[in-house]
């Protein structure tokens, strides 16, 4: 039997398709029995405590939305290194919180598989780096700035000597 609004096949006597869940117009079938005993290899319907497809998306006996069965935790050291490293963007202190953004990225990175919203780590973790980089080049620029300066400025005094010709005694 096909659904007659979404085309899709549905089990003969459905009266919920379980892609869709319009009705079909069928009546439910009733089973004698006090239900089936759950196993981790069936799915069951929360509502009405029946055997679903475990791809349904709605269950094809009472029409009651079905929870996705791979439903993942959300990555949250992830979504964390991921604020860390835009905050760090913005200057933040200089190598901590681009440093703790890189560290909290690659744990959600390494954990993927575990848990939902890795794209939040790899993106934590590539801005982490990229900023982490920005900052050291731009303290080195700065401390051989300062490095040259004080140098220029010492050896000025050597080469033109003290300031209205004393000595600084």
């Amino acid at each position: 039997m096909y659904c007659k609004h979404c085309g899709k096949p549905i089990p003969d006597g459905a009266p919920v398709c379980p892609e869709c869940g319009k009705e079909t117009g069928e009546q439910p079938r009733r089973e004698e029995s006090s239900g089936p005993t759950p196993s981790p290899k069936r799915t069951y319907c929360k509502n009405c405590g029946r055997e679903v497809d475990p791809k349904a998306v709605v269950c094809p006996n009472c029409g009651a939305k079905l929870d996705p069965q791979d439903k993942k935790p959300v990555n949250g050291l992830g979504i964390a290194g991921f604020v860390l490293s835009i905050m760090s963007v913005w200057g933040g202190s200089v190598f901590v919180l681009p440093l703790v953004g890189l560290i909290l990225s690659a744990i959600g990175v390494a954990k993927r598989k575990e848990y939902s919203a890795s794209g939040f780590a790899t993106a934590g973790l590539v801005i982490s780096i990229v900023t982490l980089v920005f900052w050291i080049v731009f303290v080195v620029l700065v401390s051989v700035g300062i490095i040259t300066g004080f140098f220029d400025a010492f050896f000025d005094a050597i080469n033109n000597g003290y300031p209205h010709g004393g000595y600084p005694y």
